[in-house]
């Protein structure tokens, strides 16, 4: 006979309700490229400030924002190719790597003594965690580049160059997220998709386009039948004029201001930073 099944706990008469899911993850670096990008240092952006400006663009994505659909679109687009590339020469380098030890010679990849090891509880949306991924793919690649040129198969310098010209896409990603982040939290961008769709608001647009050095939108972004693959579903104009977003802050990091320094137009010299050579796309090389 089977048993019955248990009935839920109750408190105060009414069946409990299941708490708010938790996470939590360690990541390890074992190269200072990759920490450094994880970390932020030199005055750069970090991995957590990103994550955390991606979170907001992800509930604003969420009220009808078009343009955070457009900023969260650049974002995956740039790290699917980002990842791309970084699968394609681990490849190349480890073929390389193989082909020395056909000639007797038996190498293992080098890795850190004491790599770095970080832990917390969330990095806020499916964006961090995309981020991570290509950041630890990124720090392996890091390693075959030091094999290899600890085994005389690629140059000092372009070893250097390599790793330099993948870590300035990464944070080019960082900076010009959390810039965008920042504009987007002044009024007069934040248009719906009818103010978007409306003739009269097209140099509006036009100009909201230009501040955030995005592509002209496309009708299909604009309304709604293209979204980004982890945009939570766009919620009815009339229910988002409340402003509320689907889910509570992220944890992670503190939500960054438009200037870090205090100083006013730290969103516009963020996009200098980000944009310094003049390139459109987000994922360009340079």
């Amino acid at each position: 006979m089977n048993d019955p099944i248990p009935e839920p706990p109750r408190e105060g008469g009414r069946p409990a309700l299941a708490g708010r899911l938790q996470q939590h993850f360690t990541l390890t670096l074992h190269t200072r490229h990759a920490q450094a990008l994880y970390a932020g240092r030199g005055g750069h952006r970090s991995l957590l400030q990103f994550a955390n400006a991606a979170f907001h663009l992800r509930a604003q994505s969420a009220l009808d924002r078009p343009l955070a659909d457009a900023c969260l679109l650049e974002i995956e687009t740039a790290f699917d190719h980002l990842y791309q590339d970084l699968t394609l020469r681990r490849a190349d380098l480890e073929t390389m790597l193989r082909e020395v030890e056909v000639d007797g010679l038996t190498l293992s990849v080098a890795v850190s003594e004491q790599p770095a090891v970080y832990e917390g509880e969330s990095f806020g949306s499916p964006y961090g965690y995309r981020a991570v991924a290509v950041l630890t793919l990124f720090d392996k690649l890091a390693l075959l580049l030091h094999t290899a040129n600890g085994a005389a198969l690629i140059s000092n310098q372009a070893r250097s160059d390599e790793i330099e010209a993948y870590a300035h896409r990464f944070r080019r990603v960082f900076e010009t997220t959390v810039a965008r982040h920042a504009r987007l939290r002044q009024a007069d961008l934040a248009l719906s998709s009818a103010d978007c769709l409306d003739p009269e608001r097209a140099e509006t647009l036009a100009e909201a386009v230009r501040r955030l050095m995005l592509p002209p939108l496309a009708p299909e972004l604009i309304t709604g039948v293209r979204r980004p693959v982890w945009a939570f579903e766009r919620r009815p104009a009339e229910s988002a004029a409340d402003g509320h977003v689907p889910e509570p802050e992220s944890e992670s990091e503190s939500d960054p201001e438009p200037g870090s320094d205090g100083e006013e137009g730290g969103a516009e010299a963020l996009m200098e930073v980000a944009y310094a050579g003049g390139e459109d796309a987000l994922d360009a090389e340079g």
